[in-house]
């Protein structure tokens, strides 16, 4: 609809809808904590009033004396806003009302049926809580307070006002919040259309290298700007936000698929990769070799020597993995001390020369402790070659593992390797 005017008019109509929209949302968060301030300081008044009351009242309800509870509540008469006035005994039985004048008998039934249930209701669930009943809405609001002596219940008293003076300073507010809202947005219209000019051409030149970032996903682009003002400092902010952007995008990269502490694969990864090799093995009928690795008596190492020794046992491992691997295979760390070769079109042979490369490379190994002695350390494998048709991923590696736990039961540093079946 608004394809048709300048880019001008569009902003000018864009600020004015905005300044709006905010005015509307600002408006109604002051009008509802109005709203909700003017019921609690009702409800507050409400309660005092009652609360003077039921210390008065107390004497009259232990001796049941109706005249002077009709006395106590006659003081009510003086406030046009209190539409009716209960006083029960301990057994719910009335011993005294006050009502407008101005009321009908089927009003005043109503009201005093609407008391009568939320006191009846209340009591029914919390029968031993001193605590007063109150309610508010928009056309009445009340509160019904129970009545002690000497912690025992002897009776209580509900009073019930109109909202009219709520309602009318509620309404009193909206007349002016709706006025000084239509004046403010009068006001930014104007300055909107004045002040556009200044605005157009830089937001439209930042929005155009958005536009572009956002369709090549090149972050490489930059916003260029000879302004000194704040538009200068918005497309100097801009263009290290997507610096930082690009950055932070390459370093995610890395850790969705790198684990922290070793510099190789991930389990994340290890696992989308093996479901492609997976896939390629089936239809080319080449076998995938696994290997799980797993680093003999780790729990000692890190008992013995501290955990910074394992991390860096694990990281040199990690290393000697890499270089007793092929160059495309796939090496991952997926648990504490566990790792996972990935080897594409390896069969048995293969599988096993580089299982038994890898055992003999850390066992050969010296890991040079801080203080110069030389730690000596041996691994334990699981091996398996198949061409895995009709067969997940979770199933080859529940024959891996359980492979690699012959290897641990049958004396550690060594390699078990399975049969195809």
């Amino acid at each position: 609809m608004l394809s048709h005017l300048k880019i001008k008019t569009k902003l000018a109509i864009f600020l004015g809808l905005s300044a709006a929209l905010a005015l509307l949302i600002s408006s109604l968060i002051t009008l509802f904590t109005t709203y909700i301030e003017q019921k609690q300081d009702s409800l507050n008044f409400l309660n005092q009033l009652t609360n003077i009351i039921s210390e008065n009242m107390r004497a009259a309800l232990a001796f049941h004396d109706r005249d002077a509870v009709a006395k106590l509540l006659l003081p009510l008469k003086v406030n046009p806003h209190i539409l009716l006035a209960i006083v029960r005994d301990e057994n719910e039985n009335i011993l005294g009302t006050y009502t407008a004048e101005h009321l009908s008998q089927e009003v005043i039934k109503s009201y005093s049926d609407l008391l009568l249930n939320k006191q009846t209701s209340h009591s029914g669930s919390h029968n031993t809580s001193p605590k007063a009943i109150e309610e508010a809405t928009f056309s009445y609001m009340f509160v019904i307070k129970p009545i002690y002596l000497e912690n025992r219940k002897i009776g209580s008293i509900a009073i019930l006002t109109d909202n009219s003076k709520f309602r009318m300073a509620m309404g009193n507010h909206l007349v002016f919040q709706f006025i000084a809202s239509f004046v403010s947005l009068m006001i930014i219209l104007i300055f909107s259309i004045k002040l556009q000019k200044l605005f157009t051409s830089p937001i439209l030149n930042l929005l155009d290298i958005m536009d572009k970032i956002s369709a090549t996903k090149d972050y490489n682009l930059q916003a260029t700007s000879t302004r000194q003002d704040e538009f200068g400092h918005l497309y100097k902010g801009f263009n290290n936000m997507i610096t930082e952007i690009r950055q932070r995008d390459e370093k995610l990269e890395s850790l969705s698929t790198t684990d922290a502490l070793t510099g190789i694969f991930n389990r994340r990864y290890a696992y989308e990769q093996f479901h492609h090799m997976i896939i390629k093995s089936v239809r080319k009928k080449e076998p995938i070799g696994v290997l799980m690795i797993d680093i003999d008596f780790f729990k000692k190492i890190n008992d013995n020597y501290g955990h910074h020794t394992g991390d860096m046992v694990l990281k040199e491992i990690a290393q000697i993995l890499l270089h007793c691997a092929r160059q495309y295979d796939i090496i991952a760390r997926i648990g504490g001390e566990e790792f996972l070769i990935l080897c594409d079109n390896s069969d048995y042979s293969v599988t096993r020369s580089i299982a038994e490369r890898v055992r003999k490379k850390v066992e050969a190994h010296d890991f040079v402790l801080e203080d110069g002695r030389i730690l000596k350390i041996t691994v334990s494998i699981g091996a398996y070659s198949i061409i895995p048709e009709n067969m997940q991923i979770d199933e080859i590696l529940k024959i891996v593992d359980d492979l690699l736990y012959t290897a641990k039961k049958g004396g550690r540093n060594r390699v078990e390797m399975g049969l195809n079946q």
